[in-house]
């Protein structure tokens, strides 16, 4: 953040211009939110269609899933990529909750009460079980309200951060005024990276604001992201333990444990997840219409992620173990996995924003949030590959 800050400050000092604050757009925000409601909407009928007729109507509701999650290509409440693309990220999380229920593959505490049932369903994170008692979730504590509501405020002002320094890139790009201070190389390099960034600061936004929601009423939430981009050890711990551990759950209890309890290998039960995964994020991201010229791209990302693993692996076996140098508890090491991380994750990751920059959801987050711009005008679709 301290970097970005002083980035911004110094090239707003380069284009000798009057800084212009961006405002949110108010209606994109509106517009934004209508078809993420609709979905919730609709998941709450899951919901209670699942409470009522999970014994006796399983085939019904296993249908009306299906149906569902036709909507988002079919009914169009939002004009911007944000609002498709959140109805429909809405939708599928709704759904295979749905199924996860169906399956009997839930927690206990999910269905001790129709109140939680509801909640389970329709929140796009999960609440805790209880550690000692399955069957009961887990109550809020002290400061959970606080440190929730705290992300939510050093997660916008990451997202303002890095808005601003997008626009650094961006200007560069374009080669507009005096805002090329950067080597064209440089800029794609700076404008992918902060795309990354803007990426998880929304969906962590997403979560904390979830979860701000279910502390206030009393349950302690999951901790959804935790810290992927800084403390990521190896991809297998990008992915494992810190990246969208909601989805990452919910896959390992539907997918990876039954193949494996079927006598599936690891490495099939880790690609089925990740070709789930994929097509999961194909699903979301092509709902806007613009987006669908970059179908497979995504997925095709997903999948990839199992041989990065599989080369991890691979390696690790071959060292004899993890090296020295990388598994010191020292500051040092920490941030050498941490790049290491990157350099294995971020070649591919123009394969994942694609459908987002096609799509134009990332050009769309400008109007989201205050941010500074300064020093010309950027055209449209310099946001990432769009050009």
């Amino acid at each position: 953040g301290a970097v970005a800050a002083a980035v911004v400050a110094e090239s707003v000092r380069q284009s000798q211009e009057t800084p212009v604050l961006q405002l949110p757009d108010v209606m994109y925000m509106v517009d934004a939110s209508l078809m993420p409601t609709l979905a919730t909407l609709l998941n709450a009928s899951l919901a209670l269609a699942l409470w009522f007729g999970r014994s006796r109507h399983p085939k019904a509701i296993a249908a009306l899933c299906a149906a569902y999650l036709v909507v988002p290509y079919t009914i169009t409440l939002s004009s911007t990529a944000t609002g498709a693309a959140g109805g429909a990220l809405f939708m599928w999380i709704g759904v295979w909750k749905a199924l996860d229920v169906l399956g009997g593959t839930h927690a206990p505490a999910v269905t001790s009460s129709p109140w939680l049932l509801l909640l389970y369903i329709t929140c796009p994170i999960e609440y805790r079980c209880d550690p000692h008692e399955r069957s009961r979730p887990a109550a809020a504590v002290e400061g959970d309200v606080r440190a929730h509501a705290f992300g939510i405020l050093q997660t916008y002002v990451g997202i303002s951060l890095c808005l601003s320094l997008r626009w650094v890139g961006n200007l560069s790009l374009s080669s507009v005024g005096t805002g090329a201070m950067l080597s064209p190389a440089s800029a794609e390099a700076l404008v992918l990276y902060v795309n990354i960034w803007l990426v998880y600061h929304w969906l962590r936004m997403m979560a904390l604001s979830c979860g701000l929601a279910l502390t206030i009423i009393g349950l302690s939430p999951i901790e959804t992201f935790r810290f992927p981009l800084t403390a990521a050890t190896s991809p297998s711990d990008f992915w494992g333990e810190r990246w969208n551990l909601l989805v990452h759950g919910l896959f390992r209890r539907t997918i990876f444990k039954p193949l494996r309890r079927a006598g599936c290998p690891a490495f099939l039960g880790s690609l089925a997840c990740f070709a789930v995964s994929g097509a999961f994020h194909e699903y979301a991201f092509l709902a806007p219409t613009a987006a669908r010229k970059a179908a497979g791209w995504c997925g095709l990302f997903f999948v990839a992620q199992t041989g990065v693993i599989t080369v991890q692996v691979v390696l690790r076996k071959a060292l004899g173990g993890t090296p020295r140098l990388l598994a010191a508890d020292t500051l040092s090491s920490a941030m050498l996995c941490a790049a290491l991380t990157k350099a294995m994750l971020i070649p591919m990751a123009p394969w994942f924003m694609r459908p987002l920059a096609d799509g134009g959801l990332l050009d769309e987050w400008d109007r989201s949030a205050l941010w500074l711009r300064f020093g010309g005008t950027v055209g449209v679709g310099v946001a990432l590959g769009a050009q």
